[in-house]
């Protein structure tokens, strides 16, 4: 899941990335890649919002507000807050890890709530 106070087009479109992303790890198409998880940092590509964001990749971290986890007759699955950071962020969570990043994030900005418009916490 993904949490902006933007209406607009590029969380979804974003959602659908990871998603897709997901399903072809899940399919074998990337050899060698295990399915997404805490703390996994997504390059994007581009800005988050595809314009002028220094959002460009995205961290998985357990939801604050939700389970993670819910059951279904046909089995399990996790829930994870997408949660957009910048290059210098990534190289931080790289070195001290996930949960150093999110503490940073927690007290920083808006987490779990992306916004494009924001400064790195990093420099």
């Amino acid at each position: 899941m993904m949490e902006t106070r933007e209406k607009a087009d590029w969380p979804i479109l974003r959602l659908h990335q990871i998603m897709k992303y997901q399903i072809d790890i899940c399919c074998g198409k990337h050899k060698g890649a295990d399915p997404l998880r805490d703390h996994d940092r997504i390059p994007l590509g581009s800005a988050i919002d595809f314009v002028d964001s220094a959002l460009t990749h995205l961290i998985l971290a357990k939801p604050p507000t939700i389970a993670q986890e819910f059951q279904q007759d046909s089995g399990s699955a996790d829930f994870y807050v997408l949660f957009g950071i910048t290059q210098a962020e990534r190289d931080f969570a790289k070195q001290a890890g996930g949960d150093a990043l999110l503490s940073i994030l927690c007290g920083e900005t808006e987490f779990p709530v992306t916004n494009p418009s924001r400064e790195s916490t990093r420099g």
